[in-house]
């Protein structure tokens, strides 16, 4: 978001009764809770940054390999931090919203489907197209409205909050289940939209219908 700051923290667990790995892992949220904690603790371990040091052997080999990982990190923060930037920057039109809308939520298709499966796949691609639109937290007061940042932040507010709230756990659903995954999709959408002017990884988006 243009003018947000972002730190850098790193995270340390450790078991109280000395049977546990001392747990490192960057990352750039701000451990607070168990919430905060599940997030950058699946962040960290989906990228494999996770690094774990034992209660023996060699301290002084295991420190360098600590400081490799943090090195490691810093490159990849400003990577993804620059990433942003640039979605922050690109613009997309209506029509090219409605690809990605089209794109992240496709309407199902084939002799199984029922009319409840296309009712509810209607109402979710109806919320992630309000979300779009202005509806999302925060689009229109911090300037992203109508850029790739809107896109990828509106799919992430609506896997977070409104859709598949038939999820008892909604921390899982956003660390390994169709949360994530449909956040997943959505980056890299947004990736492959400002590298190649596209969502889809086929030579051309599908429209809407």
């Amino acid at each position: 978001i243009p003018g947000d700051t972002h730190y850098k923290y790193l995270c340390v667990m450790w078991g109280h009764n000395g049977k546990r790995s001392v747990s490192l892992f960057p990352t750039d949220v701000r451990v607070v809770c168990m919430n905060t904690f599940r997030m950058a603790f699946g962040s960290a371990e989906s990228e494999g940054l996770i690094q774990k040091v034992s209660h023996r052997g060699d301290v002084h080999g295991k420190m360098d390999k600590l400081r490799k990982l943090w090195e490691l990190s810093e490159g990849e923060f400003e990577k993804h931090t620059t990433r942003l930037r640039r979605f922050s920057e690109i613009t997309v039109t209506e029509e090219q919203e409605l690809r990605f809308v089209n794109h992240i939520l496709p309407m199902p298709m084939g002799k199984a489907v029922t009319n409840r499966m296309e009712k509810g796949a209607a109402r979710e691609r109806g919320c992630l197209r309000d979300l779009i639109m202005g509806e999302a937290s925060g689009a229109k007061d911090l300037g992203v409205l109508g850029t790739v940042y809107n896109l990828w932040n509106s799919a992430s507010e609506a896997s977070e909050h409104y859709l598949f709230k038939r999820s008892k756990d909604r921390g899982f659903n956003i660390l390994e289940g169709m949360g994530r995954r449909l956040n997943e999709k959505a980056f890299a959408a947004c990736e492959r939209f400002v590298d190649h002017g596209r969502f889809s990884p086929e030579p051309v988006d599908v429209k809407l219908n």
